[in-house]
């Protein structure tokens, strides 16, 4: 099985590594998503994630499952739009992505947290 480790290059490097050899260990194949290097095509209805290796280089993204630990840090509002969509793309493909975008969105966001434990 080919698992997808969703990553932003400058974050999390030593906990990666400990995946990767997780995945290995437990007879898998690790593949490396760049979250930043995610392109989307749209073409007549269909959405088509790719990993972007070189300009006007790419290779459709299709693991079987994938893994996202973190988004990676965020310049502007732009950069964050671009990962939760690229992460969204893979889902809407049928790709089990543990840490679903939503899912990961809700945990990461310690006020909307507050707030709602708050109203309990």
């Amino acid at each position: 099985m080919e698992i997808g480790l969703i990553v932003s290059d400058r974050s999390f490097v030593s906990e990666l590594e400990d995946l990767r050899e997780a995945i290995k260990h437990a007879g898998h194949t690790p593949m490396h998503i760049d979250i930043d290097n995610i392109s989307v095509e749209i073409r007549k209805g269909k959405i088509t994630p790719y990993q972007m290796s070189a300009p006007a280089r790419q290779a459709k993204l299709d693991p079987d499952c994938a893994i996202l630990r973190h988004i990676g840090y965020i310049k502007d509002y732009e950069q964050f739009s671009q990962r939760i969509w690229s992460v969204k793309a893979l889902e809407m493909n049928d790709i089990y992505v543990a840490n679903n975008i939503k899912s990961w969105l809700q945990a990461s966001d310690k006020l909307g947290a507050l707030m709602g434990m708050a109203k309990q």
